[in-house]
């Protein structure tokens, strides 16, 4: 008898919570929008950059050798 109320509590529940997310607008204001595309943007670029920046660290480590000889050859 507990478990069937419990059971159908729950039913009860998780309804009337589907229905207030359903009731809620998705979004208050296009502005916000164009504010998160500027923000995305702008991440994507500082990571652009970094990536550069070490692809330019890699190359110049690849194209200078290390200035010690290894002794186990």
């Amino acid at each position: 008898m507990l478990v069937v109320a419990v059971i159908a509590g729950s039913f009860i529940f998780g309804v009337i919570i589907y229905g207030q997310i359903k009731s809620e607008p998705l979004s208050s204001a296009d502005s916000g929008k164009e504010t998160e595309r500027s923000d995305q943007k702008n991440s994507i670029l500082e990571m652009l950059e970094y990536f550069e920046t070490r692809k330019e660290k890699s190359e110049l480590i690849i194209k200078s050798p290390s200035p010690v000889v290894d002794p186990s050859i």
